[in-house]
This record gives structure tokens, sequence and C-alpha cells, in this order.
């Protein structure tokens, strides 16, 4: 074979040391037996080819050769006279493209992880709003019927905590649009005393039961502002 400066810069190895060599000791243990195979074929039909192989360079580094070979013919007797192949190193851009289908493996896992949460959190919603709405109509009902004022304040203590419960749920799939980036905000007359005292009410119990008192203060005049209720309860 013959060799330019840019083969051995290449591959390590001199002109004196490759010309009239087979260029197969280039290979290495990790080179496709496949493209080697094209490559014989293609010598044996007297065609072209071109092959991606994993090859060695002198200091034992391996590189990925981009190798393109096309037969030459003797224009008077039009027999194969030689062979000319073109060698790029190609490393840089294997490299590359095995990063880049990585990342798009992993974009695709995520996504798939993340469509599969969203599945899971709706069917945990729906399966636990079937019964609790079962359980604040029937205290609807309840609260509709002669009570007295004990029964009544239960009564109104198991709606509170259902609302609080649907609330919850309805927290839990805004955070899953949050995820998809379908999360939209509504901008609707709020009042903030009302929204605190809701936020207060909801956790008043709990309060109670750790012995932990809760308090807040508004001004008397406490204008109304365009904002979303559920999010500000939510913060």
């Amino acid at each position: 074979i013959y060799v330019n400066t840019a083969f051995e810069k290449m591959t390590g190895y001199s002109k004196d040391e490759v010309i009239g060599s087979n260029c197969r000791f280039l290979q290495c243990d990790d080179t496709d037996p496949e493209a080697i195979q094209m490559l014989r074929t293609a010598i044996k039909n007297k065609s072209s080819c071109v092959v991606e192989l994993l090859n060695q360079r002198k200091s034992g580094e391996k590189f990925w050769n981009f190798l393109s070979i096309t037969p030459v013919w003797d224009p008077v007797s039009g027999k194969l006279v030689r062979y000319i192949g073109v060698q790029s190193d190609i490393t840089e851009l294997t490299r590359r493209k095995e990063t880049e289908k990585e990342l798009k493996e992993a974009k695709e896992a995520a996504e798939n992880a993340m469509e599969a949460k969203s599945m899971f959190l709706a069917n945990m919603s729906h399966e636990i709003r079937t019964p609790l709405n079962g359980m604040i109509a029937v205290a609807q009902l309840l609260m509709s019927s002669h009570l007295t004022s004990e029964q009544k304040e239960l009564c109104e203590l198991i709606l509170g905590s259902g609302n609080s419960l649907l609330r919850i749920l309805g927290d839990i799939l805004d955070f899953s649009k949050i995820d998809h980036g379908n999360a939209d905000l509504e901008s609707r007359c709020l009042n903030l005393r009302d929204a605190v005292e809701a936020c207060i009410e909801m956790v008043a119990i709990n309060a109670v039961d750790k012995n932990i008192d809760l308090a807040y203060s508004f001004p008397e005049s406490c204008p109304l502002v365009l904002g979303d209720t559920i999010r500000v309860r939510q913060v």
C-alpha cells in the first residue's frame, strides 16, 4: 500500500513501516467482523465499498475509521490495477452521535416515567374521589335532617374534611400538570381574607390536636384583587 502524511498522523505509523503491507494491521479485537467481510466481498467482486471500522493506532489507542475504497481500472486493458482507499478519523463524530443517542434515550425514559406518574395520579384521584364523593353526599343529606347541635358540628367536620381531601386531590393533579407545562392560572376577583380563612379552617383541627394556636390579621379594609384562589391556598 501507499500512504500519505495524513495517514501517518492519523495512525502513528510511518511510511516505511506500512508501505507494502496489508492494511489489516490497523484492525483490533473489537473491529466488527461484518465490516471486514464487506470489504473482502467488495474486493472479491472488484467493486466499491464504504465502511466504518474500529481500528487501532500504533500507540494502541482505538479510533473510528471511515473507509472508502474504489477500484481503479486500466483504460486500455480494462483490468483492475489497484484500489484507492480514503480514510477519515471520525472518532469525535461517533462519540457525539453516541452521546446524542444516550441523551435521547434518557429524555424518552424521563418522559415515559413522567407519563406513567401522571396516569397513576389520575387513576388514584379517580379511585379516591368516587368513595369520597359518596361520603360527602351522605354528610350533606345528614345536614338536611334533624340533628342535635353536637351532631351537626360533627357532620360539618365530615364535610370540611371531605372537601379538604378533594382540594388535596386537585393539588396533586395540578402538580402533574406543572410537570407537563399545562398548568393554567385563573384571573378572578379574589378575597384574600376568605382565602386565608379557608386555609386556616383546613388545618385548624390538626392545630388544636397539637396545641398550636393559629391566628391571622387583616386590615379592616381589604380590597379585592385579581388572582387564582386555588393557587393562593396551595401556597
